[in-house]
């Protein structure tokens, strides 16, 4: 309601608020990485590539796009002649070892904890090539969030996942995360809102 009053009165506020978890750039990456391991077809990387979070080049998403489609064409063997391809480009090391990992994951079966270490390591590949700048902070609290939404899950029912595949793991993700929200902190410009006067500090009237 105060935000509709504001944006009605063009007044900029500087509040914190919770968010849909996968609103976020970051998390809906991650989200859609996860949903690719468990596919078959290498054209889903399309929605990667066009993620605004990766700001690829045009000329980049176009190579890529043209990769995904004659990797396509190569049937069973689609995975192969991709994760070929991201060898021999080093601006798509990041694929190559997004396929690698899912290669790993495709038939393991691990308890949930090994796989929350495994998301650990796949959250590491997309953060090292496109994490920092503006979005750091943000990015950080929406990684702690994903995280933490699947620890938790798994810890109430710790016995269902002792055994877990991919796809599995996978469901209890998406279902934890769809659920689930991230805070957005203050901005550090407009009118500053509070549910505590008593954090506003000593203030000059």
């Amino acid at each position: 309601l105060l935000e509709s009053a504001a944006k009605r009165f063009a007044l900029e506020l500087s509040i914190s608020r919770r968010v849909p978890l996968l609103s976020n750039a970051f998390a809906k990456l991650v989200m859609q990485v996860l949903e690719l391991t468990v596919g078959n077809d290498v054209r889903q990387f399309k929605h990667l590539i066009n993620s605004t979070y990766l700001g690829l080049e045009p000329s980049q998403r176009e190579e890529a796009e043209t990769a995904l489609r004659d990797s396509f064409k190569k049937k069973q063997l689609q995975w192969v002649a991709l994760k070929e391809w991201t060898d021999e480009k080093a601006a798509f090391s990041w694929m190559a070892q997004v396929l690698e990992w899912r290669m790993k994951a495709l038939g393991s079966v691990a308890s949930a904890g090994e796989w929350l270490n495994r998301l650990r390591d796949l959250v590491d590949i997309l953060l090292d090539p496109f994490g920092g700048g503006p979005t750091a902070e943000r990015d950080s609290r929406a990684q702690s969030a994903l995280l933490k939404a699947v620890y938790q899950a798994a810890s109430i029912d710790s016995h269902r996942y002792d055994a877990t595949s991919v796809g599995q793991f996978v469901d209890l993700c998406r279902r934890v995360w769809k659920a689930a929200d991230v805070s957005v902190p203050a901005s550090s410009r407009g009118i500053e809102v509070c549910s505590d006067g008593e954090a506003l500090g000593d203030l000059e009237c």
